[in-house]
């Protein structure tokens, strides 16, 4: 796993420089979401990691912790048609009227995120529906590793299967 900073630094600073580079005319190299649908994908893990959408965990509770040494905590990027079951059409459905204003939203999630932790106790762990319950190191590293994915989605940063 990388350092907290550089973790901090990838999600504060160098995600939103690639993001910044999306155009509505950037096609994806898999999926099916246009660009402003992935940016807005993005902020939804933010949301749920502060409780602000509420969701079913999906593993079984004796499978959480291999899934999550495996998936989560390993160093294999996320593979490229990994399907998360809670991705739904309302899911996808535009909330803001264009990119730029998605990756606004998504910053204010970003910041709103760290803020959120950062008033909890240490150790303060919230629910993912595959990984249950993450503490805020586990969700830099979710974070980083989704956002890494999608930004090789759309060829914004090479796709390497280890991190």
């Amino acid at each position: 796993m990388k350092d907290k900073e550089t973790l901090l630094h990838f999600l504060n600073v160098n995600l939103i420089h690639h993001l910044n580079r999306l155009t509505p005319e950037l096609m994806p190299e898999w999926g099916s979401m246009n660009a402003q649908q992935m940016v807005e994908h993005l902020a939804l893990p933010f949301k749920l990691a502060m409780e602000q959408k509420q969701i079913a965990l999906l593993t079984p509770e004796d499978k959480l912790e291999k899934v999550k040494n495996i998936s989560l905590l390993s160093d294999r990027a996320m593979p490229k048609l990994f399907n998360n079951p809670v991705l739904s059409a309302e899911m996808i459905q535009l909330r803001n009227n264009s990119i730029k204003e998605a990756i606004e939203e998504l910053k204010n999630d970003i910041d709103a995120f760290h803020d959120y932790f950062n008033t909890r106790p240490d150790g303060y762990a919230t629910l993912h529906n595959i990984f249950g319950k993450l503490n805020y190191n586990e969700w830099l590293w979710f974070h980083y590793k989704h956002c890494l994915h999608h930004l090789a989605q759309f060829q914004l940063v090479p796709y390497q299967e280890r991190l």
